[in-house]
């Protein structure tokens, strides 16, 4: 606010200050933005490489038909209002790379496997002897299984059909089975290259948008839609292209590789190995288990020494042994500094040498609140998250200024409700608040008023919103207050400000006047 005008005289100290006061007012809006927190944990594993000729571009490959999806009911189920479904890529036999995913896996309906192993355990489930335990494994009977070489997700409305499903398949099985040919398996997180960047798009989180009488019914419309769901299997028809695209920004867990033995499927643990290094979504989990898992869960923990809670997290269904299995599509807030965690699978583990795991007591703790762990101390597990950093919420407003021109004490004047805009023009929705500042110039000071009534000295601002009310009803002072709220991208808000000047001047100079309005966005 630039506040310009000739100087006025000082009156005499017995005269009143009666008299029209003619001050020129000229606010200018200053936007500032408060972007996500962006730091780097430098003492973490950084171990994504990329040889050169995986860096170089790829031309598109064709699946010739050959590759097909099949609907993973295990990793069904209602998602923040939306429908998840996981569906799982396999080869055929005819296909480069079929042997790398055709596995002789202990057959998991055998007797023996179901009869359990009689050895002794700890309290955690493991064996206290590794040796025998590995007898007894050995041992068990296998079967040729064909086990699939990439599982994504995808998240549709209620009224969704196979149809819709199958789409989805067209869309993205050229593209994975691309990155998988391209050996992007083999290198940590390097399956998200199969998956394009135009269709990264979160889900929207409905619990956050509606009612909560809106929320619960659109949550049993997906209930009902997903337990009419039956698994069935799609080949597109003809050639499909496949491309593939940028991959990792956010890193996090110590790696999913083969270790020595298989951690407790009862418990979940917390890997304290190369904390997360940004602040955003994961949505590419690596996991490799020793023996076939269900009803996993996977997600971020925060907290230090014994006391850890779940930022968030999701239930990925089954996992199948024998090799490092990669998920795509999943959408789990993190923030920098959180650690990869897992519930109910036979991860991979090394009892030395690793970072330090963390267990809870028996039971399924993702969304139980902050709960106590036990330190296994020097293990490392096999888990590891990528996912993208949180975009910076941007705005712009136009005009930068306005001039309220000559105004008398006492009395008030305003811009009209409609005088500014705000664009969101960022990548997502953002809530905005505005707040003031004092008015000065030279030895002449204004005070904001708290609550926008005006005093000796203080002067009041309103801002209103071009709404249904066309009032100004917000109350502009130092603190920043709430203003805008879940702008949605690419809309934009006409809004206007109200001034009150001060009811009495004492030891006014005459002197410009200059203060500023702060737009603050951060992401809804």
């Amino acid at each position: 606010m630039k506040f310009r005008m000739p100087r006025i005289p000082r009156r005499r100290q017995t005269e009143a200050w009666t008299a029209m006061i003619s001050i020129a007012v000229t606010i200018a809006l200053l936007l500032t933005f408060v972007p996500m927190q962006v730091s780097v944990n430098t003492g973490g594993l950084l171990s994504i490489s990329f040889s050169p000729e995986r860096t170089q571009a790829q031309e598109p490959i064709s699946t010739n038909g050959m590759a097909y999806a099949e609907v993973n009911k295990s990793g069904c189920t209602v998602r923040n209002g939306n429908c998840q479904i996981r569906l799982d890529f396999f080869l055929e036999p005819e296909d480069v790379r079929y042997y790398d995913k055709y596995l002789y896996l202990v057959d998991t309906t055998s007797p023996e496997y179901l009869a359990g192993y009689k050895g002794k355990v700890d309290e955690f489930g493991n064996p206290t002897n590794q040796v025998q335990y590995n007898k007894w494994y050995e041992a068990l009977p296998r079967e040729w299984v064909n086990t699939p070489f990439h599982s994504h997700f995808i998240y549709l409305p209620a009224d969704f059909t196979d149809d819709d499903i199958k789409a989805q398949i067209d869309i993205h099985l050229g593209n994975f089975y691309k990155a998988f040919q391209d050996r992007w398996d083999e290198v940590q997180g390097g399956m998200r290259h199969g998956w394009a960047t135009d269709t990264r798009i979160r889900p929207t989180d409905y619990s956050k948008a509606e009612t909560p009488a809106e929320y619960d019914a659109r949550v049993a419309d997906c209930q009902v839609a997903i337990d009419s769901l039956t698994e069935f299997s799609h080949k597109p028809e003809g050639e499909i292209q496949g491309e593939t695209f940028p991959a990792t920004e956010i890193d996090v867990g110590g790696g999913a590789t083969e270790r020595s033995g298989n951690a407790g499927t009862g418990y979940t643990h917390v890997d304290k190995a190369n904390p997360a290094n940004d602040t955003g979504s994961l949505d590419t989990f690596e996991i490799w288990v020793g023996s076939n898992s269900i009803s996993v869960k996977v997600g971020v923990f925060s907290g230090s020494g014994t006391s850890y809670d779940d930022r968030d997290y999701e239930a990925i269904g089954t996992v199948t042994s024998g090799a490092k299995r990669t998920f795509t599509g999943l959408d789990i807030d993190v923030v920098t500094g959180d650690y990869a965690g897992v519930y109910h699978a036979y991860a991979r583990v090394d009892t030395s040498g690793g970072s330090n795991v963390y267990r809870s007591a028996y039971g399924d703790k993702f969304g139980q609140g902050a709960t106590s762990y036990t330190l296994l101390a020097g293990w490392a597990i096999s888990l590891y998250a990528t996912g993208e950093a949180a975009a910076e919420p941007e705005i712009t407003n136009t005009p930068d200024n306005y001039g309220f021109g000559i105004l008398q004490i006492g009395a008030s004047s305003n811009t009209g409700i409609s005088y500014f805009t705000i664009n969101n023009t960022g990548s997502m929705a953002v809530d905005i608040t505005i707040q003031g500042t004092d008015l000065t110039g030279g030895d002449d000071t204004w005070e904001l008023s708290a609550d926008a009534s005006v005093g000796e000295n203080i002067y009041g601002l309103h801002a209103g919103l071009d709404d249904a009310d066309d009032l100004f009803d917000v109350v502009v002072n130092l603190t920043a207050n709430t203003f805008v709220t879940n702008l949605a991208e690419s809309v934009t808000q006409d809004w206007g400000l109200n001034l009150s000047m001060p009811s009495s001047l004492s030891g006014f100079d005459g002197n410009a006047l200059t203060g500023t309005i702060t737009l603050i966005a951060s992401a809804a």
